[in-house]
């Protein structure tokens, strides 16, 4: 579905990726792991058509998305959650998700069915539709950047540290509903730090270090062979 092919990237006149290939398969969880720096949300952000690339190709279902503009790439099915959220804070809750159904760009008919399906995975949300987004808990906030990018009705998923700053129950609810997407067949890139997610939630593993790529692994691999996390993130 999402082929990355030895992709280079240079920021501020700084090479920070180096020859970066992977790929996202239909109904997967492919985690990008390493160290904070390591190059994880460049990559991301170089699928979405964020920073250009100075070598490489990215394909998604076959069509090349490096010669694309940004805003036409959500419109291929590519749902993204950045880290940090990046809500509309002044519009409520309701309005934030709206976004996200227009970017779809779904008939009249099917809008509803979405709305409806988002919020059923965060029953929370429902209550808070009239409320800005600046409003919600930290919690909350993550919630509402989930519901505004599977609006999208995405068939790949980008995820950059969902779970970052979350309290144990909202990073168990944040996980299921990965892993519903994953049920359903989207793809799903997912930068995460949380380990105990990683080896959970997770089919392979791509280690980043220092802007590439010497390893990816299938976690059932990597369960049994933990000094491989140890080597790459200096964990335990």
């Amino acid at each position: 579905m999402l082929e990355v092919d030895n992709i280079e990237v240079t920021y501020d006149q700084v090479q920070v990726l180096f020859g970066i290939s992977l790929d996202a398969r239909a109904g997967e969880i492919l985690c990008l792991l390493g160290r904070n720096g390591a190059g994880k949300t460049t990559i991301l952000k170089s699928i979405m058509g964020l920073l250009p690339l100075k070598s490489g190709t990215i394909q998604f279902n076959n069509e090349p998305l490096s010669v694309l503009p940004a805003h036409q790439i959500p419109k291929r099915g590519i749902g993204y959650v950045p880290q940090g959220r990046r809500l509309f804070s002044e519009l409520t809750v309701a309005q934030n998700i709206e976004i996200g159904l227009m970017a779809n760009g779904s008939k009249n008919g099917s809008v509803k069915h979405t709305r409806e399906r988002v919020l059923d995975m965060f029953p929370r949300l429902q209550e808070r539709l009239k409320q800005r987004a600046e409003t919600l808990s930290g919690g909350e906030q993550q919630m509402l950047a989930m519901a505004r990018a599977l609006s999208m009705q995405p068939t790949l998923l980008l995820l950059d540290e969902p779970t970052e700053g979350l309290q144990p129950s909202m990073i168990q609810l944040i996980q299921d509903v990965i892993v519903q997407m994953k049920e359903q067949g989207v793809a799903i890139v997912l930068v995460e730090h949380h380990l105990e997610t990683v080896l959970s939630i997770t089919d392979r593993v791509a280690f980043i270090e220092n802007g590439r790529c010497p390893e990816i692994t299938d976690v059932a691999e990597l369960k049994m062979s933990p000094q491989k996390i140890q080597g790459y993130l200096g964990v335990g």
